[in-house]
């Protein structure tokens, strides 16, 4: 249980730390763009803005699993044998994941500096997606039988256009300005208006089956009453 973990929110806190670690990610900024507030740099901001939090969570939750969940066996010195006999096991790296790893690497340097080399996400995506195949790493029937990627496509797609509508009819500022109005006449001010709008966003994730839906139906309204009751756009992107 401890390892498990250990493994979930190391993955959880990595995905969070960079902008191409998960697919809500980019997702974030293409809603926040749809209400006015446009992230400069993306991948160099997200990253400054996710390192502390992110270093705070690889350090905090292997100690908070270890006291909460305390694994039986706390030695394990046959582990590194076991690990070394493994990487004996599986031999040299291929030429195909050579090819593999390159293409990653240039893909996340091309992502990294895309607003300054001008080119769109989409097109470093569908460039390294090309040099797979082209090179044989990949094949297109492995391509046409990823039908979890295949899902996703359709499933964001559908979302996107989903959440534009609802910022072009004026939907998301109804419902922000309306929630935003009675925070006011509460008479919170900022700093309190921020935690209680911030801890509901956390809050209702737990009534969501996945992320994105969470972020789909709730990301815009909220960063509109955050920026409303008085938080910059910026900070309160990444506070979401």
């Amino acid at each position: 249980a401890f390892l498990v973990e250990c493994c979930y929110q190391s993955t959880a806190t990595s995905s969070c730390m960079f902008l191409t670690g998960a697919a809500q990610n980019y997702f974030v900024l293409k809603l926040a763009s749809g209400v006015g507030i446009d992230v400069p740099s993306p991948f160099k901001t997200w990253m400054m803005a996710a390192f502390g939090p992110g270093l705070a969570s690889f350090i905090l939750s292997p100690l908070l699993a270890y006291y909460l969940l305390a694994p039986e066996d706390k030695k394990t010195p046959d582990a590194p044998k076991a690990a070394n006999s493994r990487l004996v096991d599986m031999g040299p790296m291929k030429d195909s994941e050579k090819v593999f790893g390159a293409v990653i690497m240039a893909m996340v340097v091309l992502w990294a500096t895309s607003s300054s080399n001008g080119i769109k996400p989409v097109v470093t995506a569908l460039g390294g997606l090309a040099v797979l195949i082209m090179s044989g790493v990949l094949t297109w029937n492995d391509c046409a039988k990823n039908d979890k990627a295949w899902g996703t496509f359709v499933s964001f797609a559908c979302l996107v256009g989903l959440a534009g509508q609802l910022n072009n009819l004026g939907i998301v500022k109804w419902v922000a300005s309306s929630i935003t109005a009675k925070i006011i006449g509460a008479g919170l001010t900022p700093v309190p208006a921020f935690f209680v709008i911030v801890l509901a966003y956390w809050i209702v994730h737990y009534l969501f089956a996945s992320q994105v839906a969470h972020v789909s139906a709730l990301f815009q309204p909220f960063l509109l009453m955050l920026v409303q009751t008085g938080t910059p756009g910026i900070p309160a992107v990444f506070t979401l």
